[in-house]
């Protein structure tokens, strides 16, 4: 890598002879030197930490991985319970290296659209089992087994009806329009537009009322128009 030595040495000066003292309740405790990890809030940090894990990869071709920050989940596209099982393994090693695996947080989940469950053999890491399940939440976004998204959709539908009962309570006091708007962005409408393609991916239709003030001119040109949406989908009234 042709890495100016200036920027390695500012790197090393940056993760090397920190010291860290915890404050409690008026008490410090004892000066400690840390030795692993990047000092969170840094811009710099984010960008080390995925030059560190760059290598953690697959080299099956059917094998997919999505990595964000220390969070990792391996697509398998295969049928074969012997090349999911070695890739696996193979991540385990490359963790017992380089970061701590927690077993009890991995989760194993089928993906299937038939009627059965498919025959699929238990997954092991470090001689612990893995759980199997039927839901997960990744990243904010619950997903099933049948990537039907409907448990996502209600979870979102309930956080925005409780963004909405604040907002009726908050136009009893005199607080300007632009203020209420303003809230209904950043908390409703931040939900339903980060959600949007998995809400219209639910398999219940379910009409998706959000009753605002009139004076509130939301527009989301960014959305596909009605025409073009499912007609198994959520679908977003702005009543004014």
């Amino acid at each position: 890598m042709n890495v100016n030595p200036h920027l390695i040495l500012l790197i090393l000066s940056f993760l090397t002879d920190r010291h860290q003292i915890v404050k409690f309740n008026g008490h410090y405790s004892s000066n400690r030197t840390l030795s692993t990890g990047a000092p969170q809030g840094s811009v710099i940090s984010p960008i080390l930490f995925t030059l560190y894990t760059d290598d953690c990869r697959s080299s099956d071709p059917e094998m997919l991985y999505i990595k964000y920050s220390d969070d990792t989940v391996i697509i398998n596209t295969t049928n074969s319970n012997n090349r999911i099982s070695k890739e696996i393994h193979s991540f385990a090693g490359w963790c017992e290296n380089y970061l701590d695996l927690n077993t009890s947080k991995t989760k194993e989940m089928l993906v299937y659209f038939r009627r059965g469950q498919p025959t699929a053999a238990t997954l092991e890491v470090n001689r612990q089992t893995i759980e199997r399940v039927e839901e997960y939440k990744y990243l904010g976004t619950t997903i099933d087994h049948k990537l039907t998204f409907k448990t996502n959709g209600e979870l979102i539908l309930s956080k925005c009806q409780q963004y909405l009962f604040f907002l009726r309570k908050m136009r009893m006091f005199p607080v300007q329009p632009s203020v209420l708007q303003a809230f209904y962005k950043s908390f409703v409408e931040s939900n339903t537009d980060l959600q949007y393609h998995a809400l219209l991916k639910s398999s219940e239709p379910r009409r998706v009322e959000l009753r605002i003030a009139r004076s509130f001119p939301l527009t989301s040109p960014e959305r596909p128009s009605h025409a073009e949406e499912p007609a198994h989908g959520y679908e977003t009234d702005y009543r004014f």
